[in-house]
């Protein structure tokens, strides 16, 4: 507290020895003014060095550190859950940013009004204030409010240097499309950054995060996003004219090149291209669905064996009907199956055999002969004897099963159903 006061004694000192002296009655003037310069500029730089909030503290005998002076909870007089509530009501000083209790009007350490900051950009009430010393011309004044033309040569001057299109200076990311505050020294920031560096800037001077330019005036400004908006949408519109150039083009190609005209080569590697894509698709096609045609296999197969077990599995018995008469036996009964499969029964898969229309062995690929030594199979299926004979040893199953259909089966000559059927009785079963 002394420096500044020797300094504001030196400074009135010599402004009274410049006047000079003109008498008594100047004297005492002279001296009255010096006295009141001294105490505004004492005044001034207490308030610009922050020291009149160490004087309202030690004179009120609080000090304006520890918990208390950022909101704590200690800072109330409550614990627990009441601290966080209090501290997230307290406001900020915008003089000596010490951070106050809720509901206080003026600020316990320098006695500033409380003034809301709502990021409007306008400045707080107490900053629109001039000192003693400034009234006196002994300090400088505080810029003036920046007009609405001023605003707008500051954001061209911003836009001409990139900076609405840029970074943000305080969290080095893209401003994109979010809240944008401007400054008057023509420096961009998010909203949010702005407003976080100014909560913890302890000091009364408020200096631009970028280019440290004082007593700097904010204001919300669209011209960011609005830039950002217009890049984007000539992007995507780039995009489109490229895509819709590209197809004129290639359209105006294939109509030159079909009539023979432009360069040989050109018009070679063109439909060679052009050839080379049809069959691109194409197979892309055949892959795509490659799957629907594996499921539609898949069904034609599982249909046709649900049919073919339908078939095989229930005939109806001329002269009776509707009942149905197993022709196969089941899987488990295969020694008592020439007992269960009567000769009318026989005879009715011999006809099944014949009205298929086959005289091949399906084994050795040879036409069956009807006097020879033909087997008939309860399938249906007809094979030369010894075809299989020789199937049936070279077989690795516990059961025999049907070359050709898989299933199980029972055997007689041919020879004794065909005389079944011409009305012999005479008949064996191998």
């Amino acid at each position: 507290m002394a420096i500044p006061g020797v300094m504001a004694h030196s400074v009135s000192r010599r402004m009274s020895k410049n006047r000079g002296s003109a008498g008594s009655g100047a004297i005492a003037g002279s001296s009255g003014s010096s006295i009141i310069n001294s105490a505004a500029l004492q005044a001034d730089l207490a308030r610009q060095f922050n020291l009149n909030a160490v004087t309202r503290s030690h004179r009120r005998g609080r000090a304006p550190t520890g918990p208390a002076a950022f909101g704590g909870a200690n800072a109330t007089g409550g614990g627990g859950g009441g601290g966080g509530e209090a501290a997230r009501d307290a406001w900020s000083c915008s003089s000596c940013t010490l951070v106050n209790a809720c509901g206080t009007s003026r600020c316990e350490a320098c006695g500033a009004p409380y003034a809301r900051n709502d990021n409007t950009g306008e400045m707080p009430a107490e900053h629109g204030r001039l000192s003693l010393a400034q009234l006196r011309g002994l300090a400088p004044l505080p810029p003036k409010k920046l007009t609405e033309e001023e605003w707008v040569g500051v954001e061209t001057e911003a836009l001409l240097r990139g900076d609405v299109t840029g970074c943000c200076s305080i969290c080095m990311e893209e401003l994109g499309t979010s809240d944008q505050v401007i400054l008057s020294c023509s420096h961009t920031f998010h909203a949010a950054c702005i407003a976080s560096f100014e909560r913890f800037l302890r000091t009364k001077a408020r200096t631009c995060p970028m280019c440290r330019h004082a007593s700097y005036q904010k204001k919300v400004t669209s011209v960011g996003v609005i830039t950002k908006r217009q890049e984007c949408a000539m992007a995507a519109q780039a995009t489109v004219r490229m895509y819709l150039a590209k197809v004129e083009l290639k359209r105006r190609r294939k109509q030159l090149y079909a009539t023979g005209q432009g360069d040989k080569s050109r018009r070679h590697d063109f439909f060679a291209s052009e050839i080379s894509n049809i069959g691109d698709r194409a197979l892309e096609e055949v892959q795509r669905g490659a799957d629907s045609v594996d499921l539609l296999f898949a069904e034609f197969n599982q249909n046709l064996a649900l049919s073919r077990q339908v078939f095989d599995s229930s005939v109806s018995t001329p002269g009776v009907g509707n009942t149905g008469i197993n022709l196969i036996p089941p899987p488990n009964s295969l020694k008592t199956a020439t007992s269960k499969l009567s000769m009318p029964q026989w005879v009715m898969v011999y006809e099944r055999s014949k009205s298929r229309g086959s005289s091949e062995c399906p084994i050795c690929m040879n036409d069956c002969e009807d006097g020879g030594d033909d087997v008939l199979l309860s399938c249906s299926h007809t094979f030369h004897k010894k075809c299989i004979e020789a199937f049936e040893r070279f077989n690795i199953y516990e059961v025999c099963l049907c070359p050709v259909c898989r299933d199980d089966y029972t055997k007689i000559n041919v020879f004794n159903v065909k005389q079944m059927a011409l009305g012999d009785g005479r008949f064996f079963v191998d």
